[in-house]
């Protein structure tokens, strides 16, 4: 009769580590998708920022559980690309619902880092003079006075994209599936582990 209590013992543990894990996860995915929707909301992308501290905190604890250093940097990099692709899929709806393709003219370069790591945005002018807001291209440089295709949101809540509009965001979803996925598949077996050796076993 030991080993069977012992082994209803165990499976109760590694029972209630998988729940603490979901719980875990699902916190962590509606944390992350606050934090893109605020994002969102204040037109503001840099507060996505913020859930580095989340995620360097996340991994830190998995750590702290005994795993491996690569499997706390794998879940950390899931936990911070999930508000991040959010967003992302967030910008691509409204492009995709009621942006508008316009021909704009570039104004003027912003540049950011140095080297090969630079990074490039732009100020544009559409053919009415209005300003199209501030267009990103990454380490893409444009010439100044160059006319561009973009697509503008016409509410301005969302920077201009170089480009028609394009299809439903249905790549950005899978892939913000799969890594929300991934990291609640993950928590729960780090949950698992984490209880059985709070059992000592």
């Amino acid at each position: 009769m030991k080993p069977v209590g012992r082994e209803r013992e165990r499976a109760a543990v590694v029972l209630s580590g998988v729940m603490a894990g979901a719980v875990a996860a699902v916190g962590l995915r509606c944390a992350g998708r606050g934090l893109a929707g605020l994002a969102y909301d204040q037109r503001d992308d840099r507060l996505v920022v913020w859930w580095l501290l989340v995620a360097a905190a996340a991994g830190f604890a998995v750590f702290g559980i005994g795993r491996r250093m690569w499997t706390a940097a794998l879940f950390a990099t899931l936990v911070c690309l999930m508000p991040m692709l959010r967003l992302h899929v967030l910008h691509q709806e409204a492009l995709h619902d009621r942006g508008r393709v316009e021909r704009a003219v570039v104004t003027a370069e912003y540049e950011r880092g140095a080297l090969d790591a630079a990074a490039y945005s732009y100020d544009l002018k559409l053919p009415g003079g209005a300003p199209a807001g501030r267009l990103d291209t990454g380490a893409r440089r444009l010439a100044v006075g160059r006319a561009v295709t973009v697509t503008v949101d016409p509410r301005g809540e969302v920077a201009p994209a170089l480009g028609r509009r394009t299809g439903t965001p249905a790549v950005g979803r899978a892939l913000e599936t799969g890594v929300e996925a991934a990291m609640a598949l993950m928590a729960a077996g780090l949950g698992a582990a984490w209880g059985m050796r709070r059992r000592g076993g």
